[in-house]
């Protein structure tokens, strides 16, 4: 997406949970998340938070198929699969 605002993706689960974006000495932390909650759940956070932009445009593909009237492109439910994985550690 090339109108976004946010630091362009992909981003990655870095050291004591941060998320990062970017390879290399071109790196830069996202976030860093707090586990005040457990360490279950921080985690999770983290893995979700680093998937965020795999999501969104996963999302915005799926919607672009949806107004247009077709079944969801195995390419485009492919990204969606991908980023869910991601998202939650597991299978989509």
């Amino acid at each position: 997406m090339s109108d976004t605002k946010h630091t362009p993706g992909p981003w990655h689960e870095g050291s004591h949970r941060q998320v990062v974006a970017g390879e290399g000495i071109k790196t830069g932390t996202i976030c860093e998340v707090w586990s005040w909650m457990g360490i279950e759940e921080a985690d999770a956070n983290q893995k979700l938070i680093a998937a965020a932009p795999d999501l969104l445009d996963a999302l915005v593909d799926a919607v672009r198929y949806a107004q247009g009237g077709d079944v969801l492109h195995p390419a485009a439910l492919s990204r969606a699969r991908a980023a869910i994985t991601k998202a939650t550690g597991g299978a989509a």
